[in-house]
């Protein structure tokens, strides 16, 4: 039965787009629906065919899994996956789904597979600073990193603003946070200050 399973996603995922009158979201559908029915062990064959081929509908439902109800390990593959990533416009998804899930315990786990990524956050930096001030210091902690991160690639305006919001927030915020906030603004203004220097 896994195997079956197995071969008929690698199947759907490696003629996606070259069956005749079959269309690329009825082949989507088809592999979404085996992910999501899949068990542990099917999900973490399938990731490595699944990173060949560079799509990124999948992600939400993998995602899902990693700050769902799955296995450790099976989370820890997702975690992997996702941070190993390269199409760039995976980054508004991961974004998206990490702001309309930022109260899970897990989202952590997504949040650190963010930094290690390599992809450009730096339009989605509101969602970043949200987890950064209202998260618990660990997952702070790792939304400092993926800010830190792509940092650079904003404006001296936006840079501003977030050191405006975060100044309003420093002492409404946990002793033990409150120098995470002060790093993040020191950040902030150098940032602003070297994007000022002229060349």
């Amino acid at each position: 039965m896994l195997n079956d399973l197995y071969f008929c996603t690698i199947k759907i995922v490696k003629n996606m787009g070259s069956e005749n009158g079959v269309t690329d979201k009825n082949r989507q559908a088809k592999l979404l629906k085996i992910i999501e029915q899949g068990s542990d062990k099917v999900i973490l064959s399938m990731l490595i065919d699944l990173k060949e081929h560079g799509e990124i509908f999948y992600l939400e439902t993998l995602m899902g899994m990693a700050i769902g109800g799955k296995s450790d390990t099976l989370k820890k593959a997702i975690i992997r996956f996702i941070s190993d990533v390269k199409a760039k416009d995976a980054a508004p998804v991961i974004a998206n789904f990490i702001r309309k899930n930022k109260g899970n315990k897990e989202i952590i786990r997504l949040v650190a597979a963010c930094w290690q990524s390599v992809l450009d956050f730096s339009n989605h930096l509101d969602t970043f600073f949200d987890i950064f001030i209202e998260s618990d210091y660990e997952c702070s902690f790792e939304a400092f990193t993926v800010i830190e991160n792509n940092i650079s690639q904003l404006t001296t305006g936006e840079l501003s603003r977030y050191t405006t919001k975060l100044n309003q927030e420093i002492s409404s915020t946990s002793k033990e946070k409150q120098p995470l906030l002060q790093e993040m603004v020191r950040l902030l203004d150098e940032t602003k200050k070297a994007a000022q220097r002229p060349l």
